[in-house]
């Protein structure tokens, strides 16, 4: 499990060194994309598009994600991710269109103990324009994460985006 979604024990969540000030915004439009805060807000269509997309997003995470997640256990992971934004120590967004359609969610997970590494991950829910979504989605998002970024930091990239490596 890489750390990104799971729930695990509970963490002391310090600021990590490399981004105690940096601005991530709390909300952001992007590309013709909605970014904003990942919280327990979002519970119920986070919820749904997890459920309604579970083949296209098994294992992006690791092995039990997303296996077992029920409505509950899904809430108190946006409750975590809320608080890990607001503690400098992780940082998640939903992805809505500029219709305000929820899309998915997109992370990024400094590697704590460590400085210049990083995670960082995004997925868009099932549909017909999902690759579509992810096409135009993916660039944008990881060209406007970078700028937030030190030189030679390093970021390990997930993404449900298997069917636009193939198709592209």
């Amino acid at each position: 499990m890489d750390g990104l979604t799971s729930p695990a024990k509970e963490i002391v969540m310090d600021a990590h060194p490399q981004f105690a000030d940096t601005p991530f915004p709390v909300r952001t439009f992007l590309a013709g994309f909605d970014l904003a805060i990942l919280s327990p807000l979002d519970a119920d269509e986070d919820f749904a598009a997890i459920d309604e997309s579970r083949p296209i997003l098994d294992g992006l995470f690791g092995d039990n994600w997303p296996k077992g997640v029920t409505y509950e256990s899904n809430l108190a992971d946006l409750a975590r991710h809320e608080r890990e934004f607001e503690a400098r120590f992780a940082f998640s967004w939903t992805i809505r269109s500029s219709d305000e359609a929820y899309l998915g969610c997109a992370y990024f997970r400094p590697t704590h103990g460590v400085t210049g590494v990083g995670r960082a991950a995004y997925w868009v829910r099932e549909g017909p324009d999902r690759v579509d979504l992810l096409r135009a989605f993916g660039p944008a998002f990881r060209k406007w994460l970078g700028q937030f970024l030190p030189d030679e930091f390093e970021v390990k990239w997930f993404c449900n985006d298997w069917d636009v490596r193939r198709i592209s």
